[in-house]
């Protein structure tokens, strides 16, 4: 156990670190949105992280893999598995719904981090 509680003491800091980069950037990004805007990808992105968080800890085969991002795979019982490159895109809706929140609300606190933004 003492490996695998290693590991996901990593992967925690790994997001950490990956956050506080990326919802700096989406701050900026999505400052220029008009409200009506902002109210929808913040609706979007809870939904595909409520959908797809679990791709974020538990990461998606990705674009290394030579088959084109959003393209299904499948397991050896050929049921579906979910879409390639599928953590990229939850990552990606996780740190602009924290950028959106953060200008919404003027900050917001997710795993220990807090994020400011003013309009």
């Amino acid at each position: 156990m003492r490996v695998r509680d290693e590991v996901e003491a990593s992967d925690r800091v790994l997001l950490s670190v990956a956050l506080k980069a990326a919802v700096p950037l989406w701050v900026e990004r999505v400052r220029g949105y008009s409200d009506w805007v902002r109210k929808q990808r913040t609706e979007e992105c809870a939904s595909v992280v409520a959908e797809m968080g679990d791709l974020i800890c538990f990461r998606s085969a990705g674009k290394n893999t030579g088959k084109a991002p959003g393209s299904m795979r499948t397991g050896p019982n050929g049921l579906p598995l979910g879409r390639y490159g599928s953590t990229a895109h939850a990552f990606n809706c996780l740190a602009e719904g924290l950028a959106l929140l953060a200008l919404n609300h003027g900050s917001v606190e997710f795993a220990g981090m807090h994020f400011e933004a003013s309009r």
